[in-house]
């Protein structure tokens, strides 16, 4: 039995790859057995190879995982979180949707794709050491003065339409309140959901101070009543929920691909087997289709066809470089509606956002680079920093990550606003290995 929990929830190899090659099935039954009947129409589907390239899509979808060693810094927990939400679903969306014999060039995406997803989760391995203590001048006051400032801005704008909308009112919420603000309004709005009102709760839960979570869970409450995102409704307890689990897991030192594996499955399975209940057929669509698959469906039934017949932006959709240039094809439009051809706007993953969009397997290759470097960024920022409280404060962006450009990932979500806040502000907690 000894021996038997020692397997179950180390970190080895074997356990890695056997608690992959179960996600991988499971994805895999998800994707044919509820996505292609129900959601055929957002081009989910099965085109049914040859068992020889089923397993190689397989064995693709799992390599990486042999390099995860546990949560050894804050790149393997985002890493993880890409996996799982991100790779997998793309490499086997990839393999669901095109015949092994494609002008698509699947074998080159996936060959990328594995490479970079294995750098990924050997980037906590590579030490790069920053001096921060000295760099670190400014108090938590910058902080409390900049979501002070965010809260009167946003009263001021939104003040005569501020409320508490159930899940059928939000969409209504949204669409009236996209339309106040924008220029530099926006990136406020954005990093207060993301970073400032976060914060707080991030920081009170490291300090064991009350007062602080109650007052970032009620700005992310005031959030919620302006924008109607469900994220900024549910933040406090999943931002809570996750600490007690990194307290948790850091005494334990277990297996987080057994927790991810096991509840996704639990989840996954418990929801397909009872559709017919109303309430459950509505968390399948959050939770299976909008959640778990939707990468693969974008990357693979949106982005790579729609770029093997349209020109490549070369990356001038990001603004500062068609600033110079002026050369983005799709000028005036936004990339998610572009691929959609009009019918919705398909934000995506930024190796589809970025990658594909900017010049197919390259444009992957080039974007993956950069996420690397963002990767060995936050590490070293976090090496003489308590890693806890960096993983939470990350969370927010991170689930913003699945479904954004990789730009609008460091500007509009908040990461460089934690960046600056990790190399400058002089934070006791950073060094308080109590916390």
């Amino acid at each position: 039995m000894k021996f038997f929990n020692s397997f179950l929830f180390s970190n080895s190899t074997a356990t890695n790859i056997i608690y992959a090659s179960l996600y991988v099935l499971l994805f895999a039954h998800v994707w044919k057995d509820y996505c292609v009947p129900i959601w055929s129409a957002y081009f989910y589907e099965d085109v049914g190879n040859s068992i020889i390239y089923n397993y190689l899509g397989y064995i693709i979808a799992v390599i990486p995982t042999i390099f995860y060693r546990g949560l050894k810094n804050v790149s393997s927990w985002i890493s993880l979180i890409l996996y799982y939400f991100g790779y997998v679903p793309i490499i086997l969306g990839m393999l669901f949707n095109f015949k092994a014999e494609n002008d698509y060039g699947i074998i080159s995406y996936w060959i990328v794709l594995c490479v970079f997803m294995c750098l990924y989760f050997l980037a906590d391995r590579i030490k790069v050491n920053l001096s921060l203590k000295k760099n670190q001048t400014w108090s938590l006051n910058y902080i409390i003065i900049f979501a002070f400032i965010t809260v009167m801005l946003q009263l001021i704008l939104y003040h005569n339409n501020i409320r508490f909308a159930n899940f059928q009112e939000i969409y209504d919420l949204r669409e009236e309140n996209s339309q106040i603000g924008g220029g530099l309004y926006n990136y406020i709005n954005a990093w207060s959901g993301t970073f400032t009102y976060p914060f707080f709760i991030c920081y009170g839960l490291c300090k064991k101070n009350k007062l602080y979570i109650v007052l970032g869970s009620l700005l992310m409450f005031f959030s919620f009543c302006i924008f109607g995102l469900k994220a900024h409704l549910f933040a406090p307890l999943i931002i809570l929920a996750l600490y007690k689990f990194l307290c948790w897991q850091s005494n334990l030192n277990f297996n987080l691909m057994f927790v991810f594996t096991v509840s996704i499955s639990f989840l996954s399975l418990f929801l397909m087997n009872n559709l017919e209940n109303e309430i459950c057929y509505m968390f399948a669509a959050v939770f299976l289709m909008r959640t778990l698959t939707i990468s693969g469906c974008l990357f693979a039934g949106y982005y790579l066809p729609f770029f093997h017949d349209h020109s490549y932006t070369y990356f001038s959709h990001i603004n500062i470089i068609n600033f110079f240039f002026n050369s983005n094809p799709y000028a005036g439009r936004e990339i998610g509606n572009v691929v959609s051809e009009g019918g919705m706007n398909a934000n995506a993953i930024f190796w589809a956002m970025d990658g594909v969009a900017g010049g197919g397997v390259v444009g992957v290759f080039i974007v993956s680079v950069l996420f690397l470097g963002f990767l060995y960024l936050i590490n070293a920022l976090s090496s003489s920093t308590n890693r806890r409280f960096v993983c939470i404060i990350m969370v927010m962006p991170t689930i913003a990550l699945l479904n954004v450009s990789f730009f609008t990932f460091i500007l509009s979500e908040g990461v460089l606003l934690i960046l600056l806040c990790l190399y400058k502000v002089k934070l006791d907690i950073l060094y308080d290995s109590r916390c």
